[in-house]
């Protein structure tokens, strides 16, 4: 189980569009009016765990492609009905094309890459 950094606060939906740091080098942009926690869960704040490369089950959707890191993202299993901006620390050059995913948590389904804004 990756180790979560310490949590960024939610500001009020006022506030919408919200840009905080949710630790490990990882700023989310996200309106949080537009979140959907589980049942049982309060938005209080957001922060994000490294999960190590070798931890990671085999997802075969994603075969051929090359794996750069992983995030876990707290609270867990929270939906947004609005586009979740997402800067993660690299090293790559500059012009390097990345592709952004989320992972299903429960069945493991990996969802289409995200469209970069």
């Amino acid at each position: 189980m990756p180790t979560l950094a310490p949590g960024s606060p939610f500001g009020p939906a006022s506030e919408d569009p919200q840009v905080l740091d949710a630790g490990n080098g990882v700023v989310l942009t996200l309106a949080v009016a537009d979140l959907a926690p589980p049942i049982l869960v309060s938005l209080v704040d957001v922060a994000t765990g490294v999960v190590p490369l070798e931890h990671l089950p085999a997802y075969p959707a994603l075969a051929g492609e090359e794996l750069l890191a992983a995030y876990t993202v707290h609270p867990f299993h929270t939906t947004s009905a609005s586009p979740v901006g997402v800067a993660v620390p690299t090293t790559l050059p500059a012009g390097a094309v990345v592709h952004f995913r989320s992972i299903d948590a429960l069945g493991g389904t990996c969802h289409a890459p995200a469209v970069e804004a």
